[in-house]
């Protein structure tokens, strides 16, 4: 990879649907080489997806999380385990070494409907679990991937689960669904699948993201290819003042690689989580934010994100 391609992957990230014509003038290369660079990057592994990143609100889903640590698991049991997991109405389904083994994200229209998913995978799993724990997610903004081009601050961020109020017909669903598997789909493909013209389809989609069912379009990257690790903490906080809460939030939004924010209810409090170099420069952040806040910081863990299963935006 040259500084084009690093270059490439930042304005994908940014927005992964915006036009080639568009991309190209970014990086001043003509559009054919710039698709060119885009399917070769996606051929050597390193885009694994084209992500639209959408609101769960809209679908009256709560995203839940169940980490979970196993023992006893040998490589056919985790095949086994996996593929189990994979049947649920999953968003993300990970394995990472440190406290926990599995982290299973689930999306649910109810606390009852979590509640039966839950059951069943104790169940399912019971023999082998060591410990569990449940957290609810309240807020999670997006950061660029402003590291890929040696930017160090953020100059962008998402939300996704603002609350919104919006009635989704059928033909809006199948356009979401569309653009769950691909947020490069050509609008043309789309309004062929969907059976809309497409004028219809362009203002639909508009539509969508100015209400903020669509909450923007981004890249799935395979880390390990680009030379970064997926690395994520765990933050329980204590005896926090509103003022604190908020220099807190308004602190970790300015880390470097930085790329999502969880905040959720649970356990702990806050779920940074950073794609990085090495492990030390991701401690050294972790050792400068709890020096910061050594007043209301309570416990932080951490582990690293070694493979991701599913990520299912929709």
């Amino acid at each position: 990879m040259d500084k084009t391609d690093w270059k490439i992957l930042y304005e994908l990230d940014k927005n992964s649907r915006q036009p080639l014509t568009q991309l190209a003038k970014k990086v001043r290369l003509n559009r054919n080489t710039v698709e060119y660079r885009i399917n070769q990057l996606v051929e050597q592994g390193i885009i694994k997806q084209f992500v639209t990143l959408f609101n769960p609100l809209a679908f009256n889903n709560q995203l839940y999380k169940l980490y979970l640590q196993l023992q006893n698991i040998d490589e056919i049991k985790e095949k086994e385990i996996i593929a189990y997991l994979q049947t649920l109405p999953l968003y993300w389904l990970a394995k990472s070494y440190g406290k926990w083994d599995y982290l299973v994200g689930i999306r649910a229209n109810s606390p009852t409907e979590f509640n039966k998913i839950k059951l069943a995978i104790l169940s399912k799993l019971e023999e082998h679990i060591v410990n569990k724990t449940i957290t609810i997610m309240v807020n999670a903004p997006f950061f660029d991937r402003d590291y890929l081009i040696k930017n160090k601050s953020h100059s962008n961020i998402r939300y996704f689960l603002s609350e919104i109020n919006v009635a989704l017909d059928e033909k809006d669903k199948e356009i979401l669904k569309l653009l769950s598997t691909n947020a490069r789909a050509k609008s043309i493909e789309i309004a062929s699948k969907t059976g809309l013209s497409l004028k219809t389809t362009i203002q639909r989609i508009k539509k969508l993201e100015k209400e903020k069912v669509i909450a923007g379009y981004k890249i799935s990257l395979n880390l390990e290819k680009i030379g970064y690790k997926f690395m994520k903490a765990f933050i329980s906080l204590k005896n926090v003042s509103e003022s604190d809460y908020k220099r807190f939030i308004s602190y970790c939004m300015n880390l470097p690689n930085l790329t999502h924010l969880v905040e959720c209810i649970g356990e702990w409090d806050f779920e940074p989580e950073f794609e990085i170099l090495n492990e030390q420069d991701f401690y050294d952040i972790i050792n400068k934010l709890r020096n910061e806040f050594s007043k209301i910081i309570k416990t932080v863990d951490v582990v690293t994100i070694v493979k991701e299963y599913e990520y299912k935006a929709y």
